[in-house]
């Protein structure tokens, strides 16, 4: 905020009711000149335009001069977090002991989180209700508990059979381990407490 008042020449924060949509299209265009990246010129736009917003909300300026102002596309579609490779992720996913009850259980929380892209909390929130067969497949329905709840929303992941470490996978290395004893009998992965 005080680098667009400074750049308005603004005395004070009172003088922001005069501020046009000419004066914040110039200076986007002067943190283009200083080869600002896209997200930064994004970033600063978006904090003058929320800040303007709360202006009005409160009667303290007539209109936001942001509203309009074309902003630089930043990062289109990809994605800011490296991927695993497949190489990488099947060496993750043998790491494991195959002949351990915990390792296939480790083995299938990877291949979960590795196949479906599941989040993290979605994975731990897993309940037994939650793989249901639909059309011959196993599917993972998720959503309900996760913050969804207020939407109605859900989510559905459909794997593929026991070699592509689909659900299926999971699901009788979850009944082997919970037949055991080790696992809770409600959560999928979740050790029962003693």
């Amino acid at each position: 905020m005080r680098e667009f008042i400074a750049y308005a020449g603004l005395a004070d924060y009172v003088g922001l009711r005069s501020v046009a949509r000419s004066h914040v299209i110039h200076w986007r265009k002067d943190m283009e000149k200083r080869a600002l990246s896209p997200a930064t010129i994004r970033r600063k736009l978006s904090a003058l335009s929320s800040m303007f917003d709360y202006l009005c909300e409160r009667n303290a300026a007539a209109g936001n001069p942001v509203d309009g102002v074309k902003r630089p596309a930043a990062n289109g579609n990809e994605g800011s977090t490296p991927a695993l490779g497949d190489a990488q992720a099947r060496k993750l996913l043998e790491a494991p002991p195959a002949d351990t009850l915990k390792g296939i259980r480790d083995r299938a929380i990877l291949a979960t989180l590795l196949y479906h892209g599941m989040r993290r909390e979605e994975l731990c929130r897993l309940r037994v209700r939650d793989i249901q067969d639909r059309q011959n497949r196993s599917s993972i329905v998720t959503g309900f508990r996760i913050g969804l709840e207020r939407s109605g929303r859900s989510r559905s992941i459909t794997g593929g059979g026991s070699k592509s470490g689909g659900p299926g996978t999971w699901r009788a290395a979850w009944s082997r381990v919970c037949s055991s004893g080790v696992m809770s009998s409600q959560s999928v992965w979740a050790r029962e407490e003693v």
